[in-house]
């Protein structure tokens, strides 16, 4: 079974889920480079040097680096391209901008290794995406810059450099960004990562990621693709306790293909996780209910019979969680004449 983070370079290591991730982000996470995403041709994606290693950070750049030519205006490829980096993060690092740096300038210095650079020679765009999937919200600086002490007398400096001279990233935050969402696009490779990544806290997930795998991406073409991405569903499963062994055994998996009982069967495999996730939920509802009314009965104590009284009635009722004793509080709070006798009777 492969690591968490090494799921995620495997996985972006191949053509698709590059170029899916890259409309996704034109859509969903950056605006503002819509415009410049569709001027990309990603049918003309490829690798470019793979062998590049920060000496400084002591590891290589990623599985991949990409090149992406642009399409000029009348719609065809042009001779510019553009150099695509991902870096994967479970952890926040509070020096990625510096990272990201010292990468572009690796990767631009590559360019040179079998001649000498000429007056006129031009770098590259370089764009890195770093695609985090944290459980804390990303707080690290997006630039070099931000890095760059502001304090007293720092209104000298500059503003925040371009994007593209490789000293700012562009951040994915998966988990902030699956908040709030129900739903994500069918037929996306990043969509399906992300899903798998939120697949334990949502009913019925499960089963309809692992039939959109095996279904939209048959074929030899994405066997190996395919496999990646049921080994990733298996890890995260297994963070849950949840056993999905049969998506290693390939004869089970070809049963349940052929059968068209693989949704179900990987449902039925979460079954028991969402009953705990019911349970819980309930239990946490009455508790929430509990507190509700021992907050409602303090502040009724409080405006009736004083601040001092109200505190000493939130300290009996914290031991109190039988519904018909808290009627009986809220009864003698309005029939009693003081505040002694309200704690007499509690008490």
């Amino acid at each position: 079974m492969m690591p968490h983070d090494a799921a995620y370079k495997e996985i972006f290591s191949h053509l698709r889920p590059v170029q899916d991730v890259l409309r996704y982000l034109a859509v969903h996470f950056a605006p503002d480079l819509r415009s410049f995403l569709g001027k990309l041709d990603l049918s003309g994606l490829r690798v470019t040097n793979t062998e590049v290693v920060d000496e400084f950070f002591q590891r290589s750049l990623g599985d991949k680096v990409w090149e992406i030519p642009f399409r000029n205006g009348n719609g065809e490829r042009g001779l510019l391209r553009v150099v695509l980096l991902f870096e994967f993060q479970s952890s926040i690092d509070w020096l990625m901008p510096l990272r990201v740096q010292g990468y572009a300038a690796l990767v631009q210095k590559a360019a040179f290794k079998d001649r000498a650079p000429k007056k006129d020679d031009r770098l590259q765009p370089f764009l890195a995406i770093v695609v985090y999937n944290g459980v804390a919200p990303w707080t690290a600086e997006r630039t070099v810059a931000g890095m760059v002490y502001r304090g007293p007398g720092a209104d000298v400096l500059p503003e925040a450099p371009p994007l593209f001279a490789g000293e700012r990233y562009e951040l994915v935050d998966i988990r902030a960004h699956m908040r709030g969402r129900k739903h994500l696009p069918s037929g996306n490779v990043f969509s399906l990562v992300m899903r798998i990544e939120a697949m334990a806290e949502r009913e019925g997930e499960p089963g309809a990621i692992v039939e959109e795998i095996v279904s939209g991406l048959a074929g030899p073409r994405y066997a190996r693709l395919r496999k990646t991405l049921l080994n990733w569903f298996a890890l995260v499963a297994r963070r849950h306790e949840v056993d999905v062994d049969f998506l290693q055994d390939e004869e089970a998996l070809r049963h349940h293909m052929a059968t068209g009982t693989i949704r179900t069967f990987a449902d039925e495999c979460f079954a028991r996780r969402f009953a705990v996730l019911r349970a819980q939920g309930r239990q946490e509802g009455i508790e929430r209910g509990v507190q509700h009314e021992r907050n409602l009965l303090r502040r009724l104590a409080e405006r009736k019979f004083g601040a001092q009284v109200g505190h000493r009635v939130a300290g009996m009722l914290a031991t109190i969680d039988d519904p018909a004793q808290m009627e009986d509080v809220g009864d003698w709070i309005i029939d009693c004449e003081d505040g002694d006798e309200l704690l007499a009777r509690i008490g």
